[in-house]
């Protein structure tokens, strides 16, 4: 190991000889164990160390053999080739790699035919006791196989964990954390891999477990379970950031696009791999899933080659989906000018940039429950009041006006997108005379019945806070 590190990495050959030359005490509670061999767990150094030292045995089995595949993600290896040929290379890994401290675990290693060569059964081809699956393999959490029910069987699996870990981060019980976790690393960061890596179809049966797991858990983060979270705002919840929403996708999104986008990345790597095995086509799969785009967003995405050579090809292919969508959102949810106005203000630069920020309290990057809430509330365009029950501040009834303002006899919700601006503005109807005024986020609210002008009525309250106050 130390010999590697001096020959590829020689500036920091001191340091690590000063980390490794000598074994070192591992302490766990109160006991303690020496570490003699191999690099240690944690360190940020470890994983290319580890690749230092098995980079020789890899270029001595490129060298050696002739094969259609040799790919290694730090230990673990995908060889693909010959029947023959490939047990050799197991046979140069088990002589060889001792030497370097590399020994191959038999039992964790498989090895897959989607027709099983009848040569594989000679003796000494490979280890007695190696594993042969008979329907497929993982690589990488990505299936290899011939058989549906194998992907089906994989996917299921995976969603099934998927929503039992979305389930343990509603335990959290902070909106703000939940929804970071669920787009970072839980809900459709899960499942990536897989829905680069099966048809779209093996999907269908598992995808509505998993959006209903995930539209509970949206509506919990939005509304704390409250009403108002309907077909739309889900739709909402679920666009990017650059859409003006909250960044989390659903599974009946990206499956469009994410399959498709691997195979199109990798058709020269697949073609040269299944050549020899007299596969030249694409696939009814790749076909059905190229048509299913083509149709959805009426374009033709072979028709320009220079299109599908292009750097993160699933990006774009997601941008053109979600304009197709965008596009068609306003005839199938039937929008107001109103929400088709709150949806655009909130597309504008660095209006999402508040919903990246990792809560660290001593900087003062917090926001409590109720106001987080009330934000993403208002930003999907929920009202933060039901229009059927009476005001909390009053307990007088609300009144929908026009330009969708629900106001009762002394508060106005509109007044929340009022920003800083310090200002009077009346409102008059038949009976009523209405003014607000906002200084800094105390915001006053006051109402003059016009059957009895000596009546006036004043409600002062701080948005998100609940702290209204009727006087």
């Amino acid at each position: 190991m130390l010999q590697e590190v001096r020959r590829h990495c020689p500036v920091l050959s001191r340091w690590v000889e000063f980390c490794y030359s000598s074994p070192a005490r591992l302490y766990y509670g109160m006991h303690s164990l020496w570490s003699f061999q191999g690099v240690q767990q944690g360190d940020p150094l470890g994983p290319l160390i580890f690749a230092l030292v098995l980079h020789p045995l890899v270029c001595k089995i490129r060298d050696s053999f002739d094969l259609s595949v040799q790919a290694w993600y730090l230990d673990d290896g995908t060889v693909v080739g010959d029947t023959l040929v490939v047990g050799k290379v197991l046979d140069m890994i088990m002589a060889k790699g001792p030497r370097a401290g590399l020994h191959l675990n038999v039992g964790k290693t498989e090895v897959f035919w989607p027709t099983e060569d009848p040569r594989s059964r000679l003796p000494g081809v490979s280890p007695a006791s190696i594993a042969r699956p008979p329907h497929g393999v993982t690589v990488l959490g990505g299936p290899v196989s011939s058989c549906p029910d194998f992907s089906s069987e994989l996917v299921a699996k995976r969603v099934t964990k998927t929503i039992e870990l979305m389930d343990l981060v509603a335990r959290i019980d902070d909106p703000r954390r939940e929804l970071l976790l669920l787009r970072a690393c839980t809900a459709i960061s899960k499942l990536y891999f897989a829905l680069r890596t099966c048809s779209p179809r093996i999907f269908g049966p598992t995808q509505l477990s998993f959006n209903t797991t995930l539209r509970s858990s949206l509506e919990r983060i939005v509304t704390a379970s409250g009403p108002g979270f309907g077909d739309w705002q889900w739709r909402l919840a679920t666009f990017s950031f650059h859409l003006g929403r909250l960044g989390v996708y659903a599974v009946g999104d990206v499956l469009h696009y994410a399959f498709l986008a691997s195979r199109l990345q990798y058709a020269e790597w697949q073609a040269k791999l299944l050549s020899p095995s007299g596969i030249l086509s694409p696939g009814p799969t790749f076909d059905d899933a190229l048509r299913t785009f083509n149709d959805f967003t009426g374009s033709d995405l072979l028709h320009d080659p220079s299109g599908v050579d292009a750097p993160k090809l699933m990006k774009k292919l997601a941008d053109i989906y979600f304009a197709k969508v965008v596009t068609t959102s306003d005839s199938v949810f039937s929008l107001t000018k109103r929400q088709v106005a709150l949806w655009k203000s909130q597309q504008s630069a660095h209006s999402s940039d508040w919903l990246r920020v990792v809560p660290i309290a001593g900087l003062g990057q917090t926001m409590n429950g109720m106001t987080y809430h009330n934000v993403l509330s208002y930003r999907l365009g929920i009202p933060l009041f039901s229009v059927s029950k009476p005001c909390p501040a009053c307990s007088w009834g609300f009144l929908v006006m026009s330009l969708g303002i629900m106001l009762c006899h002394v508060l106005v919700l509109w007044a929340l997108s009022i920003g800083k601006t310090s200002f009077v503005t009346p409102y008059w109807t038949s009976v009523t005379g209405l003014g607000f005024l906002q200084v800094g986020r105390l915001i006053s609210v006051w109402l003059m019945d016009m059957a009895d002008p000596f009546v006036l009525r004043i409600c002062c309250f701080i948005p998100g806070t609940g702290g209204e106050m009727c006087v």
